[in-house]
């Protein structure tokens, strides 16, 4: 996957670093398989997090709590939805963590299953809302800002807004220069894109040969997908070429793009404005910066250092 520049354009309880106004430090991170690998610490075992933009909750992994016998009591059941399925999971109230090297308490973690028995926490949208984030892709860093240091309505440069439905940030991205489609930024995402099978399939991008059959992990089980390359995706003044494509396989049970009608309706809904999930095959070559709070972002191709 090359990049190509187009245009020349220019409820986490987390007060010690609320209270630092300006720009922190580059914080070392590991970026690996495509996630955003950071240091933390729970229960006094060190171990790392992952950075996932495309949750909009933070969870707890229930392989660490089990390898190292904590068994905190759970508050709850709360139903997570996973890429293959969704499933009643554990609900953990006020637990402490240390992330960034900040000591902090979560206010709600539910359990999902990750692949590492040492991944300690996903990071998700309850916790980056609190700042604007940097993640420097090549250069394996990143940092947080407070808004008053930079203003990303002004700033952002590729279309991007926030999901009401499940208050994730959307991009819009061009396919091929003929299909335009709204997608989640999802730094927990491997593929460049996620996106539904029907429409890879009606624009002819599943010919027989061209495919790759493989089987992926979800938080809440495994399935089968098909992948493939696509010459060109645009994003705002960027293009990604050769880029990786994800769908699920013909007959794979899957929740990503659930449709649901409304009362007295026959009509059926997508339940989030997200068509596809944008990831790492996309994302790596860049800084990107995000806004969760307001639902925008910033690409930066990194000068490596």
């Amino acid at each position: 996957m090359q990049i190509f520049r187009l245009l020349l354009t220019l409820s986490i309880l987390l007060t010690p670093l609320a209270s630092a106004a300006g720009t922190s430090d580059w914080i070392p991170i590991t970026v690996k398989d495509g996630k955003l690998l950071v240091p933390s610490s729970f229960a006094g075992i060190e171990g790392y997090s992952i950075i996932d933009t495309g949750a909009h909750q933070s969870a707890i992994n229930s392989r660490f709590l089990r390898k190292n016998n904590l068994l905190p009591d759970a508050a709850d059941e709360v139903t997570v939805n996973g890429f293959f399925k969704k499933q009643k999971r554990r609900l953990h109230k006020n637990l402490p963590a240390t992330l960034l090297g900040v000591e902090t308490r979560f206010a709600h973690l539910h359990e999902v299953t990750l692949n590492s028995a040492k991944t300690q926490l996903l990071i998700g949208g309850d916790f980056l809302a609190q700042f604007i984030f940097q993640f420097d892709y090549p250069n394996q860093r990143m940092r947080w800002l407070t808004r008053d240091t930079l203003d990303l309505h002004a700033l952002s440069n590729v279309p991007s807004r926030t999901d009401k439905q499940t208050t994730g940030v959307l991009a819009k991205v061009l396919l091929n220069d003929r299909q335009a489609l709204w997608v989640t930024v999802d730094t927990g995402a491997k593929s460049g894109l996620w996106i539904e099978r029907s429409l890879a399939a009606k624009r002819g991008w599943l010919t027989e040969g061209q495919t790759t059959l493989k089987r992926a992990k979800g938080i809440n089980g495994s399935g089968s997908i098909e992948q493939f390359r696509l010459p060109s995706v645009k994003l705002g003044q960027f293009e990604s070429t050769n880029t990786l494509v994800s769908v699920a396989a013909k007959d794979q049970d899957h929740a990503m793009f659930k449709r649901t009608r409304r009362p007295g309706s026959k009509i059926q809904r997508n339940v989030s404005k997200s068509r596809g999930l944008l990831g790492w095959d996309v994302l790596k070559d860049f800084v990107v910066t995000i806004d969760y709070r307001i639902g925008k972002i910033h690409l930066e191709p990194a000068a490596t250092s």
